[in-house]
């Protein structure tokens, strides 16, 4: 009995070598972390740099703005006369950075309408070419009218782009009018004015540039976050999918845990198993020792000698009478040689009729008051243990 528990060890420890190979770290797991530390990173390092760049943005703005009112109280009244001069020249470089836009756009629109037109007119050649050999022009078809779409898109949107261009060129053409007027009506306040205005259009493109640091910090920053989710929804996701599974399997080994029982169950249990074989050897050798040990009890110990109530007879005594008869004892000696000739023999008949006479054997040693010494035995699922 004592090697049956490492019998039982083997599975398990197998079970446990499949488990912790199905538990062994996902992959995508390690690599949605090293994005998610460093998204981490990100976030804090670009967090702290845009707020210096903020800080920073703020206090040029302030000390730009500080130095400029100086210089303009320092200058006087000739600032706030060239005021409207530089306003116009400033509308003007707007103005000129349209009509550029114009021109490419009515220059693009242009080129689009005669490619669509010259594909157009080739492919209604081939139709003709074509329609006199007797080909298929199917496919000639279809392109002429793609390209004639085409060109009908390019000419309004060539015709949309001239108008734009003619817009532009008008404003430009105004502005530029004003700039030369305002020029020869104020020009001792523009030459007096003139460094306030240049400091202002560098400050101006300083404190652009800070803005523009600042908003690209900004995106960096959603950016960095926007993967810092992404990451989570993903480690989220795969920890899902292990679950299930890691479910899906618990279910599957259940249920061949089931099959495997009721096959166990239903398939009987082979004779020429070592294991068997050493259970029944221990009965036999625990069956013998009983047998040795009643030997040396009293002749006719398990008859009625005393002829307590001769005339009745019950079930329970006539078969405790069968019983004993079974065990024929010797008073001195060794036990008969009959009953030992065949010790497997006589083991398995004894352990058929003691499944039903154990109970009747301890009521019959509770009336000689110990004298009669047995060692019960319980009997259950195939084993037997002593008590």
């Amino acid at each position: 009995m004592d090697h049956l528990p490492d019998t039982q060890h083997e599975p398990i420890i197998e079970e446990d070598s499949k488990l912790d190979e199905d538990d062994a770290l996902d992959p995508r797991i390690q690599i949605e972390l090293e994005r998610l530390n460093y998204a981490s990173e990100a976030i804090n390092q670009l967090e702290v740099q845009l707020d210096e760049a903020r800080r920073v943005c703020d206090e040029f703005k302030e000390k730009s703005e500080e130095e400029l009112f100086q210089l303009e109280k320092k200058i006087g009244e000739a600032v706030s006369k060239a005021r409207t001069y530089y306003d116009a020249r400033i509308k003007l470089r707007d103005a000129k950075e349209k009509l550029i836009k114009a021109k490419h756009r009515f220059e693009r629109a242009q080129a689009l309408h005669v490619a669509a037109k010259e594909i157009a007119i080739a492919s209604a050649d081939y139709m003709d070419e074509a329609a006199r050999s007797h080909q298929n022009s199917t496919t000639w078809n279809e392109t002429y009218l793609q390209a004639s779409a085409k060109a009908k898109e390019a000419e309004q949107e060539k015709y949309e782009a001239d108008l734009d261009q003619q817009n532009a060129e008008r404003v430009h053409f105004d502005l530029e009018q004003l700039v030369l007027k305002l020029q020869k009506e104020s020009r001792r306040a523009i030459n007096k004015s003139k460094p306030y205005y240049e400091m202002k259009v560098e400050y101006h493109k300083e404190l652009d540039f800070q803005k523009r640091k600042v908003r690209g910090l900004e995106n960096c920053v959603n950016e960095a976050k926007s993967q810092y989710q992404e990451s989570l929804k993903n480690l989220e996701r795969i920890s899902n999918e292990i679950h299930e599974k890691r479910h899906q399997k618990a279910l599957q080994n259940e249920s061949e845990e089931k099959i495997s029982d009721k096959q166990s169950l239903s398939t009987p249990v082979s004779t020429n198993n070592p294991t068997v074989s050493m259970r029944k050897n221990h009965l036999d050798g625990m069956l013998r020792t009983c047998l040795l040990r009643t030997e040396t009890l009293p002749a006719g110990v398990f008859a009625n000698t005393n002829d307590r109530n001769p005339p009745e007879y019950d079930k329970t005594r006539r078969r405790t009478d069968d019983f004993n008869n079974q065990f024929i004892l010797c008073p001195k000696g060794a036990p008969c040689p009959n009953n030992l000739i065949n010790p497997e023999q006589e083991a398995k008949a004894l352990l058929d009729s003691a499944r039903d006479r154990l109970g009747d054997i301890q009521k019959l040693s509770d009336q000689w008051g110990g004298i009669l010494i047995v060692d019960t035995f319980f009997i259950k699922s195939g084993k037997m243990s002593a008590k």
